[in-house]
């Protein structure tokens, strides 16, 4: 399922777990991403801050400790309006959830995720 358009696309995963993060980093960049990894949001942040133009796409995951998914969110929408945001989930029609795909998140990641199901909704938010 390589093609040439992942080869230059920049995902950066967001999620605490690091069971789920290795495994998301392994998938993505066997489709041919570059995978860029935060632990928490604050670290998410901070990476963006200084990739923003180079980062594609975000997964972030929604319960992390010092900051959750929606306050990650709402500060990466700050340095960039425009930032293709997927939320990692296993509470796809949590309130929190229908409010960030409302205010520009560009779709979900069910948890625990099939592989292609990933990797389509992955494709689906970068076409968008």
């Amino acid at each position: 399922m390589k093609t040439s358009q992942s080869t230059r696309k920049t995902i950066l995963i967001v999620d605490d777990e690091d069971i789920i993060r290795d495994l998301m980093t392994e998938v993505v960049a066997g489709e041919g991403y570059k995978v860029l990894t935060a632990v928490n949001g604050r670290e998410a942040v901070d990476i963006f801050k200084k990739q923003s133009s180079n980062i594609d796409l975000i997964i972030l995951d929604m319960l992390m400790p010092e900051m959750d998914g929606k306050r990650t969110f709402e500060a990466l929408r700050k340095i960039s309006n425009g930032v293709k945001v997927l939320i990692a989930t296993g509470f796809s029609q949590d309130e929190v959830v229908l409010s960030m795909l409302k205010n520009g998140a560009n779709g979900v990641v069910n948890k625990p995720f099939h592989i292609e199901e990933l990797l389509d909704t992955i494709a689906s938010a970068l076409r968008s």
